[in-house]
């Protein structure tokens, strides 16, 4: 696969979030020749599709790793940035505290 995007912020915080993980990563990236998501899924069983042609790729052992766009045809991964895994973000976001029911919300308001 040929790697694009990797800038040098994504490089420094790569290197503060996921240390030589990140490295290993690359150069396993860059030799790889997978052509569908079931190759990918084999070379990386933790790497889980987040999108048509999203992945999220952990590098940690809290699951923080690579997003990056995967095209398979042009042999073509495109880094977007480190994230935590998708499963913490979304165990984040169920944490959110949400409004009232309307009902209660129409009672307060009552005189």
């Amino acid at each position: 696969m040929k790697v694009i995007g990797l800038t040098d912020g994504l490089r420094g915080e790569a290197e503060q979030q996921c240390a030589a993980g990140f490295r290993a990563w690359i150069a396993e990236a860059e030799g790889g020749t997978w052509g569908s998501w079931e190759e990918l899924e084999k070379h990386y069983p933790e790497a889980s599709q987040t999108g048509e042609d999203e992945a999220h790729f952990p590098l940690t052992a809290d699951g923080t790793g690579v997003r990056a766009l995967v095209y398979f045809k042009l042999q073509l991964l495109i880094l977007c940035c480190i994230t935590p895994s998708p499963a913490t973000s979304r165990t984040a976001h169920r944490r959110r505290i949400s409004p009232p029911p309307t009902t209660l919300q129409k009672q307060a308001t009552k005189p």
